[in-house]
């Protein structure tokens, strides 16, 4: 599954997920039950399909309802964390997120700890929260770095809030040194879907250096692969970046349809 999982092939994972499942079922352990129906979970989500990763997270719900383990109440955090970003209600995104890695903390998982901060890192940047971003963004670099520097997925997703943070915050020399880095994660060569975020995130740091063809042209070999990944959280920021550009080059046709395709 984490094979799979990591290489973007989300497919494979989610058959591997759903037998895992089968057995938990057949041997009535509780906890593998759970933890496939959080891998169900994450890979209907990573293939944009939305209504069955909810029919997936309601399921763990009534698998726990009424239970307060603490590694519950982190995949519940969890959980509503992605549901809240999905519908770009960041406030909460954020609290979900930060509630998440209190309890990892707390339990001292460093896989959690790291998945946890990538994500609450993340959406305090959509929610505007740039300075906060870029600090636990840094935090997660590093810790990442020093505890969990083999598993080339969350360094990749460390290395891309980073860079997302630092261009944000206008520190372009930093941001592109980790672009430069993160080219160089062989994720980006064959998980389509984290390559389509690295597109995505060097044509953002482009509209910074207001170098509009450079962006939008790594913002059309991100859509590409986004369309492919079914990535619709993807393609809608792609879409609203399309617009803002053409409404700069005083392209108002081009920039009324990107906002109608974001629409």
């Amino acid at each position: 599954y984490e094979d799979f999982f990591a290489r973007g092939l989300f497919s494979n994972a989610l058959e591997i997920a759903r037998k895992i499942l089968e057995i938990a079922n057949d041997t009535h352990s509780y906890e593998d039950r759970a933890s496939a129906y959080i891998k169900i979970m994450y890979c209907y989500y990573s293939l944009g399909e939305i209504e069955n990763a909810s029919e997936s997270v309601l399921q763990f719900r009534l698998l726990c309802e009424g239970l307060e383990a603490e590694k519950i109440n982190y995949y519940l955090h969890m959980i509503n964390g992605y549901i809240y970003d999905y519908e770009e209600n960041f406030e909460l995104a954020v609290s979900n997120f930060y509630d998440a890695l209190k309890v990892a903390t707390k339990l001292n998982e460093k896989r959690a700890i790291a998945k946890s901060r990538n994500m609450y890192s993340h959406v305090l940047l959509k929610n505007g929260q740039v300075e906060q971003a870029y600090e636990s963004a840094m935090i997660g670099y590093q810790f990442i770095k020093e505890h969990l520097s083999s598993n080339l997925l969350l360094v990749c997703h460390s290395q891309h809030i980073l860079a997302t943070t630092q261009i944000e915050s206008g520190l372009l020399k930093n941001a592109y040194y980790i672009l430069e880095e993160l080219s160089r994660n062989p994720i980006i060569i064959y998980n389509k879907k984290e390559r389509s975020r690295f597109y995505f995130a060097f044509a953002t740091y482009f509209i910074k250096c207001v170098q509009y063809k450079e962006a939008l042209s790594h913002f059309k070999k991100s859509e590409e692969l986004a369309f492919q990944n079914n990535d619709t959280v993807l393609l809608k920021r792609i879409y609203k970046y399309y617009a803002s550009i053409y409404a700069q080059l005083n392209n108002y046709k081009n920039a009324f349809i990107q906002m109608q395709n974001y629409a």
